[in-house]
C-alpha cells in the first residue's frame, strides 16, 4: 500500500512539473530607437506598437505616460518559442510591414493562452504562465525611444 502511494505521489509531482517554468529566453541584443514622431500612437498612453523584428520574438513598445514606456520581448516566457508569440489586438488598418499597432494593455500568448499585463511589468494575469515577460529598458532622449537591453 505504501509502495502504490508513493508511486501515485511521484506521478502526480511530475505531472506538476511536466513545464519547466526555470527556462529562460535565449539572450538576444537589443539596441533601437524609434523617433515618436513617425509613431504618433505611442505618444497616447495605454497604446502599443510590436516591432516584430527586434529581440528574440519581437518587441512590444507600450506608452505609460507622456515621460514612461515599457518594452516586452514578445515571446511568452512559459513556451520559449519564436512561435509562441504574445500578441496584442490588433488595429486592423494601421497594422503591417513588420509592426502592429494596439490599443489594448494586455497581451496573449497564442499557444498557452496566458494573459499578460503591458502595464506595471508585463506580470501574467491568466494562464500556465508564472514569470513575467522579458523586460528591456526604454530611455525617451529628444522625442526618440531607445529601446535596449
Amino acid at each position: 500500500m505504501k509502495k502504490i502511494l508513493a508511486s501515485v505521489f511521484m506521478l502526480l509531482i511530475l505531472a506538476a512539473c511536466s513545464k519547466d517554468q526555470n527556462s529562460f529566453l535565449p539572450y538576444r541584443q537589443v539596441s533601437f530607437y524609434k523617433p515618436l514622431a513617425n509613431y504618433n500612437h505611442l505618444t497616447v498612453p495605454g497604446n502599443s506598437i510590436t516591432f516584430q523584428y527586434y529581440g528574440y520574438a519581437g518587441v512590444i513598445v507600450i506608452c505609460i505616460n507622456e515621460n514612461e514606456y515599457y518594452a516586452y520581448d514578445a515571446c511568452c516566457p512559459y513556451e520559449v518559442d519564436k512561435s509562441c508569440v504574445v500578441e496584442t489586438d490588433p488595429i486592423k488598418n494601421l497594422s503591417g510591414g513588420g509592426l502592429i499597432y494596439s490599443s489594448n494593455a494586455t497581451a496573449k500568448c497564442k499557444c498557452c493562452g496566458s494573459e499578460f499585463m503591458l502595464f506595471g511589468g508585463g506580470f501574467a494575469s491568466k494562464g500556465p504562465a508564472a514569470r513575467p515577460l522579458q523586460q528591456y529598458q526604454v530611455v525617451n532622449i529628444s522625442g526618440r525611444l531607445w529601446v535596449h537591453n
